[in-house]
């Protein structure tokens, strides 16, 4: 709530606002009293179209900013959804550019384990062999 602005949606109001007032039928779980209409505010959410030259980690109008697309115009004038823009998500499952720069690294790392693995020689079933810069690559293979 805002000091000196009007936090409370009104019939006359242009401007969105954070709240808006609703009557919800309540009992009081202290007492045997009637049960009796209660106004509560129940945040609003809209959407709302961000300026390029404006940056979102600053605080706007009072307002909280959650990007959850870009928009950009492609060489025919028209506009369209970014691809490599990921939004703020809760699941990894939710974005399918996420889940494949995932895949990938986790392929790199695979790749980079057997390269180290392979390098440890081994002269019969019960000795190894060690050279100085094993120890880096266990560390590697095992962090």
């Amino acid at each position: 709530i805002h000091d000196g602005m009007s936090n409370l949606q009104s019939s006359t109001q242009i401007r969105p606002v954070r709240y808006s007032s609703k009557q919800v039928n309540s009992t009081d779980i202290f007492t045997d009293a009637v049960e009796s209409d209660v106004t509560i505010l129940q945040r609003q959410a809209f959407f709302r179209l961000l300026e390029p030259t404006l940056r979102p980690d600053h605080e706007l109008d009072g307002m909280l900013y959650f990007p959850i697309a870009k928009i950009k115009r492609n060489t025919a004038g028209e506009y369209e959804f970014e691809s490599g823009f990921v939004p703020p998500i809760l699941h990894v499952h939710s974005a399918e550019l996420l889940v494949n720069n995932i895949k990938k690294l986790l392929s790199v790392i695979r790749a980079k384990v057997k390269s180290l693995q392979a390098n440890n020689r081994e002269l019969d079933q019960q000795l190894v062999e060690f050279r100085s810069g094993d120890l880096v690559s266990f560390w590697l293979t095992n962090s």
